[in-house]
């Protein structure tokens, strides 16, 4: 049965089956999602960190510690993030199905407020994305999962960044 007929059949009996199909596939090749474990993840992340030229100390730390740190304007003061802070982020991973390495906390208006939003840089778990996220990455405009927790809203998309003096975005 051919990939259309499938997909409609799914369709008609059950629209989750449907995301399932279409998450097993890449659009480009059709092929099978590549699932990657924690250890590879966190192996891209630090390869990711090295190649926009993060600070050498924040890498070394992620690899021994494996917990993101936030960064934040204007100097990219790096901290670990606090405990309901953390809970947020490993149900973010949880969902998407993504390892967090680090986080970027920038400050804005919103509906005339002054508001945190949290975007956390990410690799995802299907290494036919790699590619992609590498890409966005070095052209210093990745894909990020947002959080603000003034209106517990979350969201997801692309941000541009750029590393300090002291190696951090």
């Amino acid at each position: 049965m051919g990939l259309i007929n499938k997909i409609k059949s799914l369709f008609i009996k059950n629209r989750m089956a449907l995301l399932e199909v279409v998450d097993n596939y890449s659009i480009a090749g059709r092929s099978e999602k590549m699932s990657a474990t924690k250890r590879e993840m966190k192996n891209e992340a630090i390869r990711r960190m090295a190649s926009i030229r993060m600070n050498k100390e924040i890498i070394d730390d992620f690899k021994e510690t494996g917990n993101p740190q936030v960064y934040e304007p204007p100097y990219g003061a790096g901290y670990y993030l606090e405990e309901d802070e953390e809970d947020v982020f490993k149900k973010m991973e949880k969902r998407f199905n993504i390892l967090i390495w680090g986080v970027i906390r920038c400050y804005m208006k919103y509906n005339r407020k002054d508001v945190v939003v949290d975007c956390a840089l990410s690799v995802s778990n299907n290494k036919n994305d790699w590619e992609t996220e590498r890409k966005d990455l070095l052209a210093m405009t990745p894909f990020v999962y947002t959080y603000m927790a003034d209106y517990s809203i979350r969201d997801h998309g692309y941000i541009n960044i750029y590393l300090t003096e002291g190696g951090t975005p």
